[in-house]
């Protein structure tokens, strides 16, 4: 969101706002409340990291009827037409990740991955991505599992802890969530166990300097914040060269970003 706001002072003259309408993560009916909250209080456009919801597909192309602008950030649903969508490849990413492990590994031993919530299209995408891999490709590589975290961060820690205590034969991880999480699993082990992370924060970079983990794969979050707003102030822009009216972007998000 850093960036986001970033972007907002850069429109902030040019008569645009961004006001940001927070959401528990992958609850359907809160985002689709904060987007009729969000009309309401005169919005004329949303930036919303979609929730993969049968409420909030019918919502969005309710609002390309009303030819109010929508752009999807770090997510998007399949077969519906936002005015841009910014996001990774996400079948891609899955596929990267795998390709890691086995380049990292040799090509010999057990992994198990760790992947958020399929509520969301995008995670759902890069799991696909990645399981394909190990059907696809030539690989020796075993897959023991995939392991669908919560939104509850107790939870996860006891899940990840769980996971790699009940299949001692797993000594390859790749992991996509609260990075902290499976930082402090790791070290709690009493055995190797190389790892991939979906995550490049202050805490992972220093992972990776201290040999806790062996690769990071970034997904630029916080670029795609920035340009979700900058399309928006581009589409308003030229449309100001002819029309007059208020325009006065609003922002939905949807779940945190790392």
């Amino acid at each position: 969101m850093k960036r986001s706001k970033k972007a907002e002072k850069e429109i902030r003259d040019y008569g645009m706002s961004v006001d940001i309408y927070p959401c528990d993560d992958f609850d359907a009916s809160m985002q689709l409340s904060n987007i009729e909250k969000a009309i309401e209080n005169g919005a004329n456009a949303i930036i919303i990291v979609p929730i993969n919801d049968p409420c909030i597909s019918k919502k969005i192309r309710q609002l390309n009827k009303d030819n109010i602008p929508v752009v999807f950030l770090t997510a998007y649903l399949n077969r519906i037409a936002p005015l841009s969508s910014i996001h990774c490849d996400y079948y891609r990413s899955g596929r990267i990740g795998a390709r890691l492990l086995q380049l990292i590994s040799g090509g010999n031993g057990h992994v198990m991955a760790f992947f958020p919530s399929s509520a969301m299209f995008g995670n759902n995408s890069r799991k696909q991505g990645f399981e394909s891999y190990f059907t696809e490709a030539s690989t020796t590589l075993s897959l023991t599992g995939v392991i669908e975290l919560t939104n509850n961060p107790v939870k996860n820690l006891s899940l990840v802890r769980e996971e790699l205590t009940i299949h001692p034969e797993v000594d390859h991880i790749i992991f996509n969530g609260d990075s902290s999480i499976a930082l402090s699993v790791l070290t709690e082990l009493d055995r190797p166990v190389k790892a991939v992370f979906y995550d490049f924060s202050a805490e992972t970079k220093a992972a990776l300097k201290s040999g806790l983990i062996d690769a990071a794969i970034l997904q630029a979050p916080k670029d795609q914040g920035y340009q979700s707003v900058n399309v928006l102030f581009q589409y308003f822009s030229s449309k100001k060269n002819t029309t007059e009216g208020n325009f006065n972007g609003k922002s939905d998000s949807a779940e945190r970003m790392y």
